[in-house]
């Protein structure tokens, strides 16, 4: 059990690699994990009332430029910045690290 913790958290922490983002990009992702930060989300990177609009498009938009894109991290991310374990530009640099 203790090595399954150990390789998840080394797979939470690494930066990705493969991907490579734009500065629009990282500042939407920034906006996300600020979402994260805020309890009345509820660990939600788009809460309810950002859904439509601006926001939604920007995730399409996402979707569609990184089909690789691990939503499941930046979800596992999020709920780590939810729980105080991580701040949000700390989460963000897991993804932006490498920017273009």
């Amino acid at each position: 059990m203790k090595l399954q913790l150990i390789a998840l958290s080394l797979l939470i922490a690494a930066p990705s690699a493969a991907e490579t983002y734009k500065d629009y990009e990282c500042q939407y992702l920034g906006k996300l994990f600020d979402n994260c930060a805020v309890p009345e989300n509820r660990c939600d990177p788009l809460p309810p009332e950002q859904r439509g609009g601006g926001m939604s498009r920007a995730w399409s938009q996402l979707a569609d430029a990184h089909p690789k894109f691990n939503w499941e991290r930046l979800n596992t991310l999020c709920k780590r910045v939810c729980d105080g374990k991580l701040t949000p530009d700390a989460a963000l640099h897991r993804y932006c690290a490498e920017r273009q």
